[in-house]
């Protein structure tokens, strides 16, 4: 049995990351500002993080949050984090990253090419984005400098049952819900799924040079009506398309591919938009 600590853990996936380990019969650790508990308070993340073999850190700060409080929590918060698994002799940290890592949701920037993929460059425009991509290379820092395992993962938007219907209701009563005012390329992921990645990324094999960061996403698209080239094509007809003959045969293939994550931990998402 391994003891894990969950930062975030009352949270929307968070509560699902602590069933999750229980059910592998390992030992949640939670920790969650809904129970005072702070990753800004370096004390208190060391106390809990002793005798822990990994660390799953999902709390963050985004919007509506201002943007002061998003790097404090997303970067300093996310150092105290790594300092204490460090200190603690924890052998893997988790950290939950972004799609926004990226710099081409929420409308910022269209991408270099279709499909995206894990080789994509990144150029957050956000300060979420920013303060997630922060994180992401202080983990690689603490990889290099102390040998900490670290695997990152950069989900796009999570949705549990009710957020899918609510979605499928309100493109019913306008279509282009679907992409106006901003298309997220119909990249998604179901919360459930997310949570067994989190747990995969606790005990998959060490990432070579114990560092990386990968992209999780359902393997379809998210759209209701669409194939995924077709909408590249019909909403940024500008970008190159790279994609092959598997969009022939599979027509709504996620244009957000995690095979690079499927590979390394060993994981495979479940849920399907339909």
């Amino acid at each position: 049995m391994s003891r894990v600590l969950v930062t975030g853990s009352a949270g929307f996936v968070g509560q699902r990351v602590m069933k999750q380990l229980a059910l592998k019969d390992h030992q949640p650790v939670g920790f969650d500002l809904a129970d005072n508990q702070d990753v800004m308070d370096l004390g208190a993340v060391r106390t809990v993080a002793a005798g822990c073999s990994a660390v799953i850190h999902l709390a963050a700060a985004d919007v509506p949050a201002d943007n002061q409080r998003i790097t404090l929590t997303n970067v300093d918060g996310s150092q105290n984090v790594i300092r204490a698994a460090v200190e603690a002799g924890t052998r893997r940290v988790v950290l939950i990253s972004s799609a926004e890592s990226l710099g081409i949701f929420m409308g910022e920037a269209p991408p270099d090419y279709f499909p995206i993929d894990n080789s994509h460059p990144v150029r957050p425009r956000t300060p979420y984005g920013r303060s997630k991509l922060a994180m992401e290379r202080s983990g690689q820092q603490a990889a290099a400098e102390f040998g900490l395992e670290v695997v990152c993962l950069r989900p796009p938007g999570v949705c549990d049952d009710a957020t899918r219907e609510w979605i499928r209701s309100e493109r019913a009563k306008r279509p282009s819900f679907e992409w106006d005012p901003i298309w997220e390329y119909g990249a998604w992921i179901h919360v459930e799924d997310l949570a067994r990645a989190c747990v995969a990324a606790c005990f998959c094999p060490a990432p070579v040079g114990r560092f990386a960061s990968v992209l999780v996403a359902a393997t379809d698209n998210n759209s209701d009506v669409y194939g995924s080239r077709e909408l590249a094509q019909k909403l940024h007809p500008e970008v190159p398309w790279q994609g092959g003959d598997e969009y022939q045969t599979s027509p709504r293939l996620t244009l957000y591919r995690s095979d690079a994550a499927e590979t390394l931990l060993r994981w495979k998402p479940s849920k399907m938009w339909k």
